[in-house]
């Protein structure tokens, strides 16, 4: 069994096509709707393949955990700049991200500063290396 609102997630959040991810499967594009529905099923071998696409876990499409991420060193987790960018990207799409920045011009001038200065020493460690 697979999540299929997982996958779409991912891979809208990563800027996939679901019709991309049909075709590295030879699939049709309506393979995922079927899914979801129940009208067909999914091979662990295709498990596998969606989840390296989607750069997660096979467990994660199964709902086997709640953890998307592939984490290689418990420690560590660096997101690329290319990660980064769609994470924005899908937020400035999302109500949650409109309502953030309306808080944060609500703020004084003084918050807003102190936020400013967060947002960048957060940006600035996550480009250093040893992140």
């Amino acid at each position: 069994m697979c999540n299929v609102d997982k996958i779409k997630n991912l891979a809208k959040m990563q800027g996939i096509k679901i019709k991309y991810i049909c075709g590295k499967l030879n699939l049709n594009a309506s393979y995922f709707n079927d899914l979801a529905k129940g009208n067909t099923s999914i091979s662990e071998e295709r498990i596998k393949i969606v989840a390296e696409i989607l750069q997660t876990t096979p467990e994660y499409l199964r709902d086997e955990t709640d953890e998307p991420f592939i984490i290689e060193d418990e420690n560590k987790m660096r997101p690329t700049s290319k990660d980064i960018e769609r994470i924005v990207k899908t937020m400035e799409e999302s109500k949650e991200f409109k309502d953030f920045v309306n808080k944060y011009m609500s703020l004084p001038p003084e918050g807003q500063r102190k936020m400013h200065d967060y947002i960048q020493f957060v940006v600035h460690t996550i480009d250093q290396p040893n992140f």
